[in-house]
């Protein structure tokens, strides 16, 4: 999930959330604020870069599962690790 981190950046919804303010209420010690937003577009943004986030964990995982191989020296000693 952090591999991915830099693909979801601009589709998270906390760099790209659109909204329009419908109510304000004020009151003494705090303040409502309603809001309205798109949710079908973005739950459709979300699995889109879910899927986009997976495939980026998968073309990276190779790269580490190689750390868990054993290796070995030119004398095919094993080398710990």
């Amino acid at each position: 999930m952090y591999i991915a981190r830099k693909g979801r950046f601009n589709t998270d919804g906390l760099n790209t959330l659109e909204y329009s303010v419908l109510q304000v209420v004020l009151h003494p010690l705090y303040t409502w604020i309603y809001v309205g937003y798109n949710e079908t577009f973005y739950k459709i943004q979300a699995v889109a870069a879910r899927k986009e986030a997976l495939e980026t964990i998968a073309k990276k995982k190779p790269k580490l599962d190689i750390l868990n191989q054993t290796l070995t020296d030119s004398n095919n000693t094993l080398i710990p690790h």
